[in-house]
């Protein structure tokens, strides 16, 4: 995945949710985190921009019904000129920027002309056609691929985990125990598919009324996110069986 890394305004067209994440990427970058290859999703710079929490990092959004006034970038122009408070730029996110009404366009253009030497924009739209010429003209446009094809359900990993939901409704804690028991000997990646299906089987069963839980399933997620964490196969398995049991009593 190419992250265009500019001070320059920056048109990022394409899947919303995509470039959502492709421009948080390029903020953090942006933000100069110090990895030669930035970004590097590890420093804080980089971890509060994925959480949304950085200080330079603005994001200008609005229910999708809503358009983007005039007065929204006015409020946008009045903070550009506040210096960055962490790192070396301010990046300003503007989500469905086609939103922008055309005096909007116009107020935000005269910013982009001369925009203060930290300042960097990302205009995030899956329309870019909708926005001014004279608004392009000044941006760079960065086009996302389209998103890759999720790959087929592994069967035997829905086998497993279809296993362990139907000890769990039929509340046979030592059969799920004994399901859990064979978990032990897979690969991480066999392990991580199959917490993925158990997860989608405790979502369809709390939507159909099975008798399964919420803590069921945040049993299954902090499963999955211990195994990230690098934790063994055998920690895992152990920690979700004492917790699914715990969600029976």
């Amino acid at each position: 995945m190419s992250i265009l890394i500019s001070s320059n305004p920056v048109i990022l067209a394409g899947d919303s949710e995509q470039a959502l994440v492709q421009a948080a990427l390029h903020a953090a970058a942006a933000c100069q985190c110090g990895s030669e290859n930035p970004p590097c999703l590890i420093c804080s710079g980089c971890r509060k921009t994925l959480e949304g929490v950085h200080p330079d990092v603005i994001w200008l959004s609005l229910p999708r019904e809503k358009d983007i006034s005039v007065d929204r970038v006015r409020e946008l122009r009045a903070d550009v000129f506040v210096r960055p408070f962490e790192g070396k730029k301010k990046v300003y996110c503007i989500e469905r920027a086609h939103k922008l009404t055309v005096a909007a366009q116009n107020a935000l253009l005269k910013l982009l002309e001369e925009p203060p030497e930290y300042a960097a924009f990302l205009l995030l739209t899956d329309n870019a056609q909708a926005l001014l010429p004279t608004l392009r003209s000044r941006c760079a446009l960065e086009r996302l691929p389209a998103p890759a094809a999720p790959e087929p359900p592994d069967p035997e990993a829905i086998g497993r985990a279809r296993a362990l939901f139907g000890a769990l409704v039929a509340r046979d804690e030592l059969g799920f125990t004994r399901v859990l028991y064979g978990w032990d000997k897979l690969t991480r990646d066999a392990l991580r598919g199959t917490l993925e299906a158990f997860t989608v089987c405790l979502r369809d069963g709390l939507l159909a009324g099975e008798p399964v839980s919420i803590s069921m399933l945040d049993a299954a997620v902090s499963a999955m996110d211990s195994l990230e964490y690098n934790a063994g196969i055998g920690v895992c398995c152990g920690a979700l069986a004492a917790r699914l049991a715990r969600a029976l009593e």
